[in-house]
């Protein structure tokens, strides 16, 4: 069985409703994506896994909240499965309000900020199927929703 995966939902949020979120390119740049990555034997909690892959992939630190705003699937290539099927791969999303800027972070990640409809524009045009892409999109409101307890987001 695969390792535990885990994604940071980094975001700025400010006051009247919005919120930026930063993405990076995924690692051979065709898409953009949350900091993601395996929970290692080194890690406290997937929750700072997650954090390790902000800071890693996007150079930033920030506080992860403690409940995870839910997961998403993606089907994973042959290639990455000693068993040499397609897997589905189950990441589990934690939200992450920014705090600084610690480096540049991984090299070729990109890591750039995004309005709510921009972040889900962004994830729409990833070369992916359109039900992941929507997943993708619905942890945006779910993050969104959080922050500002429950209300809906503009224009996900």
């Amino acid at each position: 069985m695969p390792a535990a995966k885990v994604a940071a939902v980094c975001c700025s949020p400010s006051a009247g409703g919005t919120v930026m979120f930063l993405l990076v390119r995924s690692r051979n740049g065709s898409r953009w994506t949350f900091p993601k990555g395996t929970v290692e034997l080194t890690d406290a909690s997937p929750a700072t896994a997650a954090a390790r892959e902000a800071l890693e992939e996007a150079g930033i630190t920030g506080v992860t909240d403690p409940v995870p705003l839910g997961s998403y699937q993606r089907l994973r290539p042959v290639r990455k499965w000693a068993d040499g099927a397609d897997q589905i791969e189950t990441v589990q999303a934690w939200l992450h309000v920014f705090t600084g800027i610690q480096s540049t972070g991984e090299p070729g990640r990109r890591p750039t900020w995004f309005t709510t409809t921009q972040a889900a524009a962004a994830f729409r045009s990833n070369p992916d199927d359109a039900v992941f892409n929507e997943q993708l999109c619905a942890i945006i409101e779910r993050a969104w929703a959080r922050l500002f307890a429950g209300q809906k987001p503009p224009d996900v």
